[in-house]
């Protein structure tokens, strides 16, 4: 859907009509993957064997071909997991050990070709991203399912929202403070260590504020000039520089999922607990024998 609309946004209107299909279809993957964050080393500074090709439309349409099937591998990868799930729910805790043995193999693999396979990397971090979108869809629902369940009164109703969208904003925030926090601290030591294998790379401080840019359509100006560029504020906006950013703050997100991992599971539980529970705590009685919708036998132990 965003390599959709990248292509309505970006493409000109013209080009539908005198273009072939083939070109058509290139610009698409072309304009369409530049928005998203499977924005690789191949489309701004091609790798030193991709050089010797002569073709310069070979490194992004490979690009653009691989990570789409990947996609799509990976989508119907997680279908055939939920349904195992759904038929094996008795055999959870040997899922959950696959799954840590595998995120381990992953992590190994990614520290070991850090310069030569950066696959790991973007899979980690799409894995991270949807674990934390996940997680707080299934909060909302649990706070919601918790309103229904106490009364359809408008004070509870206010308090929960309140209650939700303080902690929404308040984790949100964290979350992006920790992404500029790891950027800036990437961006710093890189400025004062410089790669000798890669003279042409140089970061600049501002580039804290790129992480923002990488799951949102890029508004800055720049970037109408220079399609594929994705860091906005780099002097010299290259995907090696993505690269070694996300390779350093990968340790940072991992970290910070880590910890907020028994936080959010326990809150959710609590109140998926509280919920669908048949004794609300004591300081809600009273009201909620005076202004509950449901009948009072629920609320007996």
């Amino acid at each position: 859907m965003i390599a959709i609309a990248g292509t309505i946004l970006r493409t000109p209107w013209s080009s539908f009509l005198f273009f072939p299909t083939s070109q058509i279809i290139f610009s698409f993957f072309r304009r369409g993957l530049s928005l998203t964050f499977f924005h690789l080393c191949f489309i701004d500074s091609p790798p030193t064997f991709f050089k010797k090709i002569r073709t310069p439309y070979f490194p992004i349409i490979y690009t653009s071909f691989f990570f789409f099937f990947l996609f799509f591998f990976l989508f119907f990868f997680f279908l055939l997991i939920l349904l195992f799930l759904l038929l094996l729910l008795p055999l959870l805790p040997l899922f959950f050990l696959f799954f840590f043995f595998f995120l381990f193999f992953v992590l190994f693999s990614y520290f070991f070709f850090i310069f030569f396979l950066f696959l790991p990397l973007l899979l980690l971090l799409f894995l991270l991203h949807l674990y934390l979108v996940l997680h707080l869809i299934l909060l909302l629902l649990f706070l919601l399912l918790l309103i229904l369940r106490l009364s359809s009164s408008f004070f509870y109703i206010f308090f929960f929202f309140f209650f939700f969208f303080f902690f929404f904003f308040f984790f949100f925030f964290f979350c992006c403070c920790c992404c500029c926090c790891c950027s800036a601290l990437s961006s710093f030591f890189l400025l004062n260590f410089r790669f000798p294998s890669f003279p042409v790379f140089n970061f600049s401080f501002f580039s804290s504020f790129s992480v923002f840019h990488l799951f949102s359509p890029p508004l800055h100006p720049y970037l109408f000039k220079n399609v594929s560029c994705l860091l906005p504020f780099s002097p010299l906006p290259s995907s090696i520089h993505f690269f070694f950013r996300s390779a350093l703050t990968l340790p940072f997100f991992l970290l910070f999922s880590l910890i907020s991992f028994p936080f959010l599971l326990t809150l959710s539980l609590l109140c998926f607990s509280f919920s669908f529970s048949f004794s609300p705590p004591c300081f809600f009685k009273p009201l909620l024998y005076s202004s509950s919708p449901f009948p009072l036998e629920l609320f007996k132990i």
